[in-house]
């Protein structure tokens, strides 16, 4: 995190009066924080942002004056918006393509109510675990008191290796976070006399860039406050360019949510389990495959979730005769997976992770970056089945999509990045569940799906439309 806090508030609640402070206390140019006039050129812009990243994090604020011999803030001059009419877009792409990786910041624009066509841009930078960040100049910048400096390989070997240290370090930590500290029933590890093979599940991982640091340590003190947002989540739905939504719906929100049978706290942990899930074949009892969620108080999440089996109908209809046809008849060797309930239910706990994060302050703090990891266990000869006609044409496309992998990595290396920005929540979700249904060997994205088509079919199998007339 930044150890450095010139405004006392999130970036997204800055206003121009707390950037008059910064002159009126004093505030000058340093290790954590830059001013300039005007809007830079794009190699000094994805400079400054990358010794922020490669150091200890900071503030690049553009549109601020400085004195010229104490360097500190002196007024607002602002960037003309009709030279650089979408200043963050413009940002976001400069660090695209001078940084290599891109480092997580964030930024927010501030107009100037004496002047319409003059904005302030304020930038926040963390520091990054995923350091070093080069520039397209082939230098790494750090920041050196009010400069961002390039290091030497050659004379500075010290610090190189300190940064690739940090980045090991954190992939470590992460590595061994995105994995179960629950330990698996029976039916989970295959060891019941009725099931070898161990029942299908789905492991989640919410990997935040506060791990180990438990800045939402207050939930551990606030089991109701937990229950409530797990059993009452709402889905705000914003405007996004793929997704269309009727106005009214687009402005409110969808209340969803599951029901848990036990709640209970642990030093560093929130959990919830339920104890039995229903599927076409009878209950599943604890021995077999309890849904476990556990929020840390750093922020993270570890949840457990089983996949709901579906039996094959007699006679085959619709989206089942056309796989019956595709395996000739060969049905009795695949197991298949209720992919409608499997996609609403890790929806609906994503959605309802990113509210608990909301709610317990997560999102207000500097680094707000947030990964995401997923694991398929017991997936040998499954089928994640839909009864669609899309499921239909996509078995005729590309034939039967049966797994024959036991565990399967979501992503396959690494994680994802599930969120770092307000506002992009929404489609951070579907482009995870896009990777879980990749990830059973639907080919999803090959067929140009976008993700219009994924929420219907989640508004769909969710029966949202009552709450969808009500907005």
């Amino acid at each position: 995190m930044i150890d450095f806090d010139p405004f006392g508030k999130p970036l997204k609640d800055v206003e121009l009066e707390d950037l008059d402070r910064l002159s009126e206390e004093n505030v000058s140019e340093g290790t954590y924080i830059e001013y300039k006039r005007r809007f830079p050129d794009s190699q000094s812009i994805a400079k400054v942002i990358a010794s922020f990243a490669n150091t200890h994090g900071g503030y690049f604020l553009i549109g601020l004056a400085e004195e010229d011999l104490t360097n500190i803030a002196s007024g607002q001059i602002g960037v003309n918006v009709e030279e650089y009419p979408n200043p963050k877009e413009t940002i976001r792409n400069i660090v695209r393509d001078h940084l290599n990786p891109s480092p997580n910041f964030t930024s927010r624009v501030i107009r100037r109510p004496d002047y319409d066509d003059y904005v302030i841009v304020l930038i926040e930078v963390p520091e990054s675990h995923n350091a070093p960040h080069i520039h397209s100049s082939g230098k790494i910048y750090t920041r050196t008191g009010e400069g961002s400096d390039p290091i030497s390989p050659e004379t500075d070997r010290w610090t190189l290796d300190k940064l690739y240290e940090r980045r090991n370090e954190w992939n470590e930590r992460v590595q061994q976070f995105c994995h179960p500290d629950i330990t698996l029933t029976r039916g989970q590890s295959g060891e019941t006399e009725h099931q070898a093979d161990g029942w299908p599940f789905l492991e989640i991982y919410g990997v935040p860039s506060t791990l180990g640091d438990p800045i939402c340590a207050e939930v551990l003190d606030d089991i109701e406050g937990f229950k409530s947002i797990l059993e009452q989540s709402e889905l705000v739905l914003p405007e996004f360019d793929d997704v269309e939504t009727d106005e009214e719906t687009a402005e409110g929100s969808l209340g969803m949510g599951r029901t848990y049978a036990a709640y209970r706290s642990s030093s560093d942990a929130v959990v919830a389990q339920q104890w039995f899930q229903e599927e076409d074949s009878g209950r599943i009892d604890t021995a077999s495959a309890p849904e476990t969620v556990k929020f840390f108080d750093d922020g993270g999440l570890k949840a457990l979730l089983a996949v709901p089996k579906l039996s094959f109908p007699e006679p085959a209809y619709g989206a089942w005769s056309a796989l019956d046809q595709s395996v000739d008849g060969n049905v009795d060797y695949i197991r298949f997976l209720d992919g409608g309930t499997l996609l609403l239910n890790t929806f609906v706990l994503l959605n309802s992770y990113l509210n608990l994060l909301d709610e317990y302050s997560w999102m207000d703090n500097a680094t707000r970056e947030l990964h995401f990891k997923a694991r398929i266990r017991n997936g040998n000869r499954t089928v994640l089945m839909f009864e669609s006609e899309w499921f239909s044409d996509l078995i005729e496309e590309f034939g039967p999509p049966i797994s024959y992998e036991d565990v399967v990595e979501i992503p396959r290396t690494g994680t994802r990045i599930l969120y770092h920005e307000e506002g992009s929540e929404f489609s951070a979700l579907l482009r995870c569940l896009t990777l879980i249904m990749e990830g059973f060997g639907l080919p999803w994205e090959r067929r140009d799906r976008g993700t219009q088509e994924l929420w219907d079919l989640i508004f769909e199998m969710g029966d949202f439309e009552s709450e969808r007339d009500t907005y």
